[in-house]
């Protein structure tokens, strides 16, 4: 007996366990933080929610026979179009809230977080929205009354054709993927830092990509899906299946570009461990002649936004190491409060508590 469920059960299992830790470990760092939740986080646990929804919708679609040929059910035809009817019907509007909740998610952050792209942001998130209620309402009613969908003892008008609509809305959600991941790339590409550092800022962001290739699977299986075959528990696997897997990385990608605290206090504990390791980066020195300071005002997109985007302030020490042209330089996000007061105590310095630029030049 050939069957899909295998397949199925896992990459909705995998991805949705991923999901799920990483909403977990992005409210984690909020709270290491002490930062209250914000729209975006809000919008976030809303297309979590909607993503189990859409899970639990196909894992008891599995059960009732997704996955395998009309010959192998025990359940005759009008049981197995009013199941896969009323699945889609339910699983369309989940998968709608929770792929929009999460590009809203990102979009939010971007607009916190970006100053030199708030407009194009705003209008990236009015047409997502309506692009949203769009769907919603299309789903809803795309039969009248909505229960002739699956229920085909009511006399009721299917006009919309499901099989044109998602492929429509599959695109739809395609383009606004693209749009997330090439926003942000103008300003990462603009960064003077270090490229190892550029290269993982990017690559927080542009894990959108592996979404993006799940979306063109959908249109794909939408290509090759023959509304007129019978085999409809079996030809409803693909869609259903990499629906679910992108909305479980949707929210993966929407919790990336917010863990830094997280591997910030793993490195923290590292240290704590290795101390000899914590020695040797509180002794690093840079020799100059003379060091030029300016002040300027930090924007929301500035360089340190980029490389820490839950952190919208942060301290810098500067501590003077002897005489003469021999300078320490350190900036360094404190992992505990208790840390940060004793290395206050230990080192005569001069706590900045707005951004610097240093301009230093190498001793003769």
């Amino acid at each position: 007996m050939e069957t899909r469920q295998a397949e199925c059960y896992a990459a909705v299992t995998v991805t949705l366990v991923a999901a799920t830790i990483a909403l977990c470990l992005r409210l984690t760092a909020r709270r290491l933080k002490k930062i209250s939740l914000w729209y975006d986080d809000w919008l976030i646990i809303g297309a979590f929610i909607a993503a189990v929804a859409y899970d639990a919708a196909e894992y008891k679609w599995l059960e009732l026979g997704l996955g395998r040929h009309v010959y192998d059910l025990p359940i005759g035809m009008t049981e197995i179009r009013y199941y896969c009817s009323l699945f889609q019907w339910i699983m369309e509007h989940a998968y709608t809230v929770s792929i929009t909740g999460s590009q809203l998610s990102l979009l939010v952050l971007y607009w916190r977080a970006f100053d030199s792209v708030h407009n194009v942001t705003l209008i990236i998130i009015a047409l997502a929205s309506c692009s949203s209620i769009c769907q919603v309402f299309i789903v809803t009613f795309q039969c009248y009354p909505p229960q002739a969908k699956w229920d085909k003892s009511i006399e009721g008008d299917c006009p919309i054709d499901t099989g044109k609509f998602f492929l429509g809305t599959v695109t739809t959600h395609l383009i606004l993927d693209v749009c997330l991941m090439i926003l942000p790339a103008s300003l990462i590409r603009t960064l003077t830092l270090p490229t190892i550092q550029k290269i993982s800022i990017s690559a927080m962001f542009m894990f959108g990509g592996v979404v993006c290739i799940c979306s063109i699977m959908m249109i794909l299986e939408g290509v090759w899906y023959d509304s007129h075959s019978n085999d409809v528990m079996w030809l409803e696997t693909g869609p259903a299946n990499w629906s679910a897997v992108e909305i479980n990385l949707s929210i993966i990608t929407a919790c990336l570009p917010l863990l830094r605290p997280i591997f910030h206090f793993a490195s923290c504990g590292f240290r704590s461990v290795h101390p000899k390791s914590r020695e040797a980066q509180r002794n690093q020195a840079y020799k100059s002649n003379s060091i030029s300071a300016f002040r300027h005002y930090a924007r929301p997109d500035s360089v340190r936004q980029l490389g820490d985007l839950d952190e919208l302030e942060r301290d810098t020490l500067i501590h003077g190491q002897g005489t003469g042209p021999e300078t320490k330089i350190s900036s360094d996000s404190r992992c505990d409060p208790r840390r940060q007061n004793d290395l206050v105590d230990k080192v005569e310095g001069i706590r900045v508590t707005s951004a610097l630029d240093f301009m230093v030049s190498q001793a003769a």
